[in-house]
């Protein structure tokens, strides 16, 4: 007869259980992305913080689960013991193939980089399951160092520390005006003649000061005409001479949503490229499944010629 006292046998189903969610936020929410009850998974988080001695999670009335310092801790140790089982093609917990990986990609880098790199992914590891989520900087920090997302591709652009940076590209900064507006037809631009102009730019933590910078630091103040948290919307107004903005992103067509001309112009000031990182959670272990996407960044950046 079993003893109630003595920790349940601990599986990689617990450990799964325990992955999914602080992924999602919820029991609730992890049953029905593992298609398991919601007893279930909470019995299996009981579990583990039986085994291990410490709460995982901070229960909040109305703010669902917070995962505590031990608990992200653990979660590290959660994901690279999945990620073992995968490799070694062992059960882990429920699914299947190469394991599962929770990337984030920086919401202007998204449209352009993210279906490349899932493709590459996918052509490398077919059965690997990749939750892909998009944020604007400060908040991909956030869930790297919560230990919700696993890795995420973003610049490296006012980061706290706590991440592990690996470079794969500089990006340079270019103009973007409207074809009709008078610097159109130039071969290049600089920041003063951009100046004369209304800006357009976007309105995302970190990215507004990012991409006002370099005028500023020239001693240049352009008016800004419009702010939009949506690189489109940023395209759409200049496309339609609402302004010009300066952008890092190149998108592959030279033209707006709604198929209007633009005009990419390189600068002729010197402008400091931003560098474009894969960021990792230091106390997380570099997994074999956050290499083969590093890789599939790489594959995919070598393939667009970045």
């Amino acid at each position: 007869m079993p003893n109630p006292l003595q920790p349940p046998e601990l599986t990689p189903r617990h450990l799964r259980y325990f992955v999914a969610t602080a992924e999602c936020g919820s029991t609730a929410a992890a049953g029905r992305a593992l298609n398991v009850s919601q007893p279930s998974v909470s019995a299996g988080i009981l579990a583990l913080e039986a085994a291990w001695g410490r709460p995982l999670f901070a229960r909040h009335a109305g703010r669902g689960l917070q995962l505590t310092a031990f608990g992200r801790d653990m979660l590290a140790e959660a994901r690279a013991a999945l990620a073992a089982f995968a490799a070694l093609g062992m059960p882990d917990g429920g699914q299947s193939g190469a394991g599962r990986l929770t990337a984030g990609f920086f919401t202007t880098l998204a449209p352009a980089h993210m279906p490349g790199v899932l493709r590459h992914l996918r052509l490398a590891h077919p059965a690997l399951q990749v939750e892909a989520a998009e944020a604007d900087l400060e908040e991909l920090e956030t869930r790297l160092l919560d230990g919700i997302l696993e890795i995420a591709l973003l610049y490296d652009v006012g980061l706290r520390g706590g991440l592990v940076l690996t470079p794969v590209a500089e990006l340079r900064p270019y103009a973007l005006v409207a074809a009709d507006n008078p610097l159109a037809d130039c071969a290049k631009v600089s920041l003063a003649e951009l100046a004369q102009f209304p800006l357009v730019t976007l309105d995302l933590p970190l990215s507004r000061d990012t991409l006002l910078g370099p005028f500023l630091s020239r001693g240049l103040s352009p008016s800004i005409a419009y702010v939009s948290r949506s690189l489109d919307v940023v395209r759409g107004m200049v496309a339609h001479g609402h302004g010009v903005t300066l952008l890092y992103t190149r998108a592959a067509a030279d033209c707006s949503y709604d198929g209007r001309p633009l005009r990419a112009l390189a600068l002729a000031d010197d402008v400091a490229p931003q560098r474009l990182v894969v960021a990792h959670p230091r106390r997380s272990p570099e997994t074999p499944l956050m290499q083969a996407f590093t890789e599939a960044v790489r594959a995919h950046l070598k393939e667009a010629g970045l």
